[in-house]
């Protein structure tokens, strides 16, 4: 018999219970019409002011165009409940995303676990799931990529007759970049005839299993549900709580950023922005900036999912008050403490190849480029770190035999070593890359990134998650358009790029003779000579060899220099030549 939607729900909202609450974010994301929004309505106890398709265009058109917001409550299990909290000054657990809603008053005293420490349940009575409905119309992937960047759980809903779709492919491209956890809603079960349902179910849940196997979420559960009759809610919201973890946090630490998704107008009481704490805190008194409007004001009052609260953390939705704000000038976007964001129009991002893309990735090609819920064009300029041991010139192969074998033991031996992650500098030099390809491509060790020039700014933090992408492309073909993924890690000033460092390695075996007087390789024995010049008025050149080098006189001699993407107006050398070493003296 299936549970009534009752007892997924034992406990109603109040202001009581909602600074006991621990708040995680659920994604639900798939193709258009496999059922979200029902799910999302199926399982909710609590709406906001957006939520359910309240998007005039969405009730016309009967799709979701815009991110919705619901929630249910749990009762927090003894599992999680015996948890040891993890040491931070006020006693604040950190699990998933989500915290306390900074309300305790105090009224329940502090219990110790055998150890001395406090236990999870001393803080928190219930689970608080926010449903963040995601649209599945392939136009909309924008709309899903913001909502997906502040879920800590996904639940990937999958039309149980028509299995994985196109878009149901993106999005579970988009969970393996945004999201730990994904679970499988085999959604619309009752569709099928009841004699043939086990066996459908059973056929349904295999392939989607085969398909999850090559991804990050091979193991993830494939919970076969019923938005309309309620079948599998219950073994749903199960998983759910089970998928509750206990990560580290540091709140206190992190600036305050609030990624907005409504804004609008009440009466008598202000502006009210709507959305999820991404980093940080924030406290009624606290003073804010919409760096957007240039604007800082006074958080007036707060609520999540209308009780009222005075301190809010990462992770929890959000309603915040304040006054004397045009509601009309602000739909979605950032709010943070003052002074901490900036507008960005030109970056270092680390990247890589999202292997799905069937595409090439060009420098100096163009992409969509999304961070967070802004979407704006950008040129790429793809460069990567030298790798250990790696010899970029590809001198190793003219040096002597001895040298050869040396310098392929030591590169062998890096290769095989530990590599620490490269941390981005600018006082090292990188080589260029014409095609982002994948890691496999690249020496081990060596670290992808690309300059993004956009056109026009964006507000960010200064680690923010990029999703490059063709939006362009065929919005019906069976294509994946999400091209590369990354983070900033560094400004980028446009006005100085030759502050950034990155060379192309020039290998030229015949010689006009502007290149008098740099330095080739014999590709005879790796002798290094000195080019003198035009010999007579012929293409030919004079090569001296103090070694002696090169005994035929037509033998190959290559010429090795550096040109830099961003050359230095104030350095007159047109080239730049690697340290050689003649093995022959």
């Amino acid at each position: 018999m299936t549970p009534s939607l009752n007892s997924l729900r034992p406990m109603a909202a109040s202001s009581k219970t909602a600074s006991r609450v621990l708040n995680v974010n659920v994604g639900l994301l798939g193709h258009v019409d496999s059922g979200k929004t029902s799910l999302a309505k199926a399982l909710s106890t609590l709406a906001s002011t957006a939520a359910f398709d309240k998007h005039p265009q969405s009730q016309v058109r009967g799709i979701t165009l815009d991110l919705g917001f619901s929630a249910l409550r749990v009762p927090l299990p003894p599992a999680l409940a015996g948890l040891r909290l993890d040491g931070h000054d006020d006693g604040t657990p950190d699990i998933c995303s989500g915290t306390t809603s900074g309300n305790d008053t105090g009224d329940h005293p502090g219990k110790e676990d055998e150890s001395g420490l406090l236990t999870v349940g001393d803080k928190y009575d219930e689970i608080q799931f926010t449903l963040v409905d995601c649209p599945g119309h392939a136009s909309l992937i924008k709309t899903i990529i913001g909502g997906a960047s502040i879920i800590d759980i996904m639940v990937l809903v999958v039309d149980a007759k028509a299995g994985f779709q196109t878009q149901t492919a993106e999005c579970l491209v988009i969970g393996e970049l945004t999201a730990d956890t994904l679970m499988v809603a085999l959604n619309k079960i009752d569709l099928f005839p009841e004699e043939k349902r086990a066996s459908k179910v059973a056929k349904m849940t295999k392939r989607v299993a085969a398909t999850l196997k090559p991804t990050a979420f091979a193991n993830s559960d494939i919970l076969p549900v019923s938005a309309s009759s309620g079948d599998g809610l219950s073994d749903l919201v199960d998983a759910l709580t089970a998928a509750v973890r206990l990560p580290t946090r540091n709140e206190a630490e992190d600036a305050f950023l609030f990624a907005i998704d409504h804004c609008f107008q009440v009466k008598g009481q202000g502006t009210v922005v709507t959305g999820t704490i991404q980093r940080g805190s924030v406290a009624v008194g606290q003073t804010i900036e919409f760096p957007a409007l240039g604007l800082s004001k006074k958080v007036k009052s707060m609520q999540m999912f209308k009780a009222p609260v005075e301190r809010a953390v990462q992770g929890d939705r959000l309603g915040i008050c304040v006054a004397q704000l045009n509601a009309k000038l602000l739909e979605r976007g950032l709010a943070c403490a003052p002074g901490t964001i900036r507008a960005v129009s030109a970056a270092v991002v680390r990247v890589s190849r999202i292997p799905y893309f069937r595409g090439e990735i060009k420098s100096r090609a163009k992409f969509h480029l999304t961070v967070g819920h802004e979407t704006v064009m950008a040129t790429l300029q793809f460069f990567r770190s030298v790798g250990p041991g790696e010899d970029p010139h590809g001198l190793a192969s003219t040096a002597s035999s001895s040298s050869a074998a040396s310098s392929s033991d030591a590169a062998s031996a890096a290769d095989s070593a530990p590599h620490p992650a490269h941390v981005f500098s600018y006082d090292d030099e990188y080589l260029d890359v014409s095609e982002l390809e994948g890691p496999e491509a690249y020496p081990t060790g060596s670290t992808t990134y690309a300059v993004l020039e956009l056109e026009s700014p964006v507000l960010c933090a200064p680690d923010a998650m990029i999703i490059g992408s063709r939006l362009d492309s065929d919005v019906d073909g069976n294509v994946c358009r999400l091209a590369f993924s990354g983070s900033l890690v560094a400004p980028f000033d446009s006005d100085t790029p030759w502050a950034l460092k990155i060379f192309r390695v020039k290998a030229k075996g015949t010689d006009p003779g502007v290149y008098t007087g740099l330095k080739v390789v014999s590709a005879a024995n790796g002798g290094i000579g000195v080019i003198q010049g035009r010999f007579g008025a012929s293409n030919k050149m004079n090569v001296f060899f103090s070694g002696g080098g090169q005994t035929d006189a037509r033998a190959a001699v290559t010429l090795h220099y550096r040109k830099y993407v961003y050359p230095d107006p104030s350095v007159t050398a047109t080239f730049v030549q690697p340290d050689l070493v003649d093995p022959t003296l």
